[in-house]
């Protein structure tokens, strides 16, 4: 039985990629990478996830990136440590319900992150880097960087539409406003 406390991630990088056709970037032919479910926890550590597209349709609501408690019922928690999220992007739209949160999108639920990089994800409306959707959410963010995101209006980077309970220590240098957008800002709350 191996130690995995001794693994090495730097070394032995993990990536998940949604980027089906192997261009580079987040677009159409790409996949979203997780919906986690009612009453799901998981935890990941040390990994990449990258290249995460959700399209703009009528579906219940993608993240490029991670999906939070997609149902009507119970929570599910996500915890990353030491993870990237990067290249992820949300083309939902402004009214559609499914729009923003590239790389993390939430329902309910509870997002634990520590020493994540949030990085390079874009949105076509609303956070693009996280939507918070849902007043029973907690967004816990411990050492975290989030950097070179891109959103349309309501919060470049990270955008919590109700009261959430929210645990802050990160920075938010360099997030791009989409042109002609209003409401603009690193984080709208």
């Amino acid at each position: 039985r191996k130690d995995l406390s001794k693994r090495d991630p730097v070394r032995y990088l993990t990536t998940f990629t949604g980027d089906a056709n192997n261009n580079g970037i987040a677009d159409a032919g790409d996949y979203s990478l997780f919906t986690l479910g009612n009453q799901i926890d998981i935890t990941f550590e040390g990994c990449t996830f990258s290249c995460g597209y959700h399209p703009n349709e009528k579906i219940n609501g993608y993240s490029g990136g991670f999906l939070i408690a997609n149902g009507s019922s119970g929570n599910a928690t996500l915890q990353l440590n030491h993870c990237i999220i990067e290249k992820c992007y949300n083309a939902g739209v402004n009214g559609s319900g499914e729009a923003g949160g590239s790389g993390i999108f939430m329902y309910k639920g509870t997002a634990k992150l520590n020493h994540v990089q949030l990085r390079n994800n874009k949105a076509s409306s609303r956070g693009g880097a996280i939507r918070v959707n849902d007043s029973g959410s907690i967004l816990f963010m411990n050492n975290c960087s989030i950097t070179g995101n891109e959103g349309g209006q309501f919060g470049y980077a990270i955008q919590i539409i109700c009261r959430c309970v929210m645990g802050w220590s990160a920075s938010l240098p360099m997030q791009r406003s989409m042109p002609k957008r209003a409401h603009g800002c690193p984080l709208q709350y």
